[in-house]
C-alpha cells in the first residue's frame, strides 16, 4: 500500500511539473523580458488548457503595449 501511495504522489508530482509548472515558468520568463523591454520575445503556447489561455492572455498584453509605445513615439514626434 505505500508503495502505491508513494508511486501516485511521484506521478501527480511529475504530471504537476511537467503540464503547469514548467510552462507557467516559460510565461513568467518572456513577461520579465517584455517587462524590461524585449518585445521580440514571444510567448509560446503549447496547449489548448488553463496555460494556453494565460498564454493567449499575455500575448494580447504584449501586442496592445506595443500598440501604446508605438502611439506615444508617434505623438512625441
Amino acid at each position: 500500500m505505500t508503495i502505491i501511495f508513494a508511486f501516485a504522489i511521484y506521478m501527480a508530482n511529475f504530471w504537476l511539473k511537467r503540464y503547469v509548472v514548467r510552462p507557467i515558468k516559460r510565461v513568467v520568463r518572456v513577461a520579465e523580458a517584455v517587462s524590461t523591454g524585449d518585445m521580440d520575445v514571444e510567448f509560446e503556447k503549447v496547449a489548448n488548457d488553463e496555460v494556453g489561455s494565460l498564454v493567449e492572455a499575455f500575448t494580447r498584453m504584449k501586442i496592445s503595449l506595443v500598440i501604446a509605445i508605438k502611439s506615444l513615439q508617434d505623438q512625441k514626434q
